[in-house]
């Protein structure tokens, strides 16, 4: 049987559902532009579940935006938190539901960053 999952006082009948309303948000926005009021809403308490959500939110969120990520090719869209401070950074929200361990981030990245070159020519071909 699924397990409803809690994001802030939303409950989603299944992490499923929970990740597709959290695509819909992302797909509604072109990239750059500020999330609505409800959107940040979900994307602030979603955050708070990240293993480094302390790390993530610090001086405290301003804004959410989209952006296309290029460094591994410009096909992944992904939100952007914007703190107080000018700061920014990204986040994983696969990573807000499914936590694994900092040790774990760092070893996938270290490879990923590794193959990177592979990986640009394969999807070249």
């Amino acid at each position: 049987m699924a397990k409803n999952v809690e994001i802030g006082n939303r409950i989603f009948p299944t992490k499923v559902s929970a990740l597709a309303e959290i695509r819909a948000v992302r797909d509604r926005y072109p990239d750059g532009v500020s999330l609505e009021f409800a959107d940040h809403a979900l994307l602030r308490d979603l955050v708070s579940l990240h293993t480094e959500a302390e790390e993530k939110i610090g001086i405290g969120i301003s804004h959410f935006t989209v952006a296309t990520e290029t460094e591994f090719g410009g096909r992944n869209r992904h939100f952007v938190l914007h703190r107080h401070d000018g700061s920014y950074t990204d986040f994983s929200f696969v990573h807000c539901l499914n936590p694994k361990s900092k040790d774990k981030n760092d070893r996938i990245l270290a490879l990923r960053q590794a193959i990177k070159e592979q990986t640009w020519a394969f999807r070249d071909r």
